[in-house]
């Protein structure tokens, strides 16, 4: 009993001691690096990474089922094919969900090396076959099949 009432006057003492301030100082931190090492560094990993291997995408989506502005699936659709597989896989004008168009036409060119297959409802089963990844931003009418 002793005893462990002396801990808890140490542990109080310490906790005390460490509101009047801290116990250590901290280090401080390193100086940031020089802007040209940082893109020295960049640029030797994209010459190390070389392209990306093909992706085959498939963007499943089904009707809208809400208010405007809310889960607007098809626009996801269009839009989110548009960013990953260019203007040859989506008709969309731009690629964020709201507001005004992004004029850069880098945004219409697609990532490199990817292909996007669009789905209604369910894929199909050429692209569940052919697809790397499959994303769906619906409610899906999931089966056994």
């Amino acid at each position: 009993m002793r005893g462990s009432r002396n801990v808890g006057w140490v542990v109080a003492a310490c906790l005390v001691a460490g509101m009047a301030g801290p116990l250590f100082a901290a280090p401080a931190p390193p100086a940031p690096p020089a802007r040209s090492a940082v893109e020295a560094a960049l640029n030797r990993a994209g010459e190390q990474a070389g392209s990306p291997a093909p992706i085959q995408i498939v963007l499943v989506a089904d009707k809208k089922d809400h208010r405007e502005n809310e889960h607007d699936y098809p626009l996801w659709q269009q839009r989110w094919a548009l960013l990953l597989g260019g203007k040859t896989a989506s008709g969309a004008a731009q690629v964020n969900l709201f507001g005004p168009a992004i004029p850069d036409e880098k945004a219409f060119a697609g990532a490199e090396n990817v292909t996007v297959a669009q789905a209604s409802g369910w894929p199909t089963d050429e692209q569940f076959e052919s697809g790397q990844v499959i994303v769906a931003f619906c409610y899906l009418a999931w089966n056994d099949a």
